[in-house]
């Protein structure tokens, strides 16, 4: 037995309004609730960051090392300007990433800093993934783009995770 099936007429039009209809009662709750979760999730990110650059500005490495979860990591991705070569330079460990913004702020005083989201997102109800740029001093127009993913640790939430492409242009 061989089946028809007619690909033109009125009747194809109505199928097709009333499956789009469908699809998007049914997409419609989902993609409110993700863009709601999204808001939360960037006003979240931009509090903590909002804090994170005013801590960076007080220099103290200690501090900002404890931002950061036990386990966590800083991940470089550098360019050579002489060569344009890439390069990674990875700290892992809270002892080595506070080595790390010690020597960072050794002979620095006197910057603004600055991150800007670009967006978050909330993977669970204990893990935060923002990327954004951030701007170790406004004087400067650097802008250094980022990766970070936060981890909930009670009521504060830890950097475990810190990706960094300092690759000027």
């Amino acid at each position: 037995m061989r089946f028809t099936f007619k690909t033109s007429g009125p009747w194809l039009l109505g199928f097709l309004v009333l499956a789009l209809a469908a699809c998007a009662f049914h997409l419609a709750p989902t993609s409110a609730t993700a863009s709601e979760g999204d808001e939360k999730a960037k006003a979240l990110a931009t509090e903590l960051l909002t804090k994170g650059a005013a801590l960076y500005d007080t220099y103290n490495a200690s501090a900002m090392a404890a931002t950061y979860t036990d386990n966590s990591e800083i991940h470089l991705v550098l360019r050579d300007q002489s060569t344009g070569k890439y390069a990674t330079q990875d700290s892992r460990g809270r002892t080595a990433i506070e080595k790390l913004y010690h020597d960072l702020f050794e002979g620095k005083s006197n910057t603004k800093s600055k991150n800007v989201v670009e967006s978050a997102h909330f993977v669970g109800d204990d893990l935060l993934i923002i990327h954004g740029t951030f701007a170790p001093d406004v004087a400067t127009n650097s802008k250094i783009p980022f990766v970070q993913v936060r981890v909930r640790e009670g009521e504060s939430w830890k950097i475990m995770s810190l990706q960094l492409f300092v690759v000027n242009e």
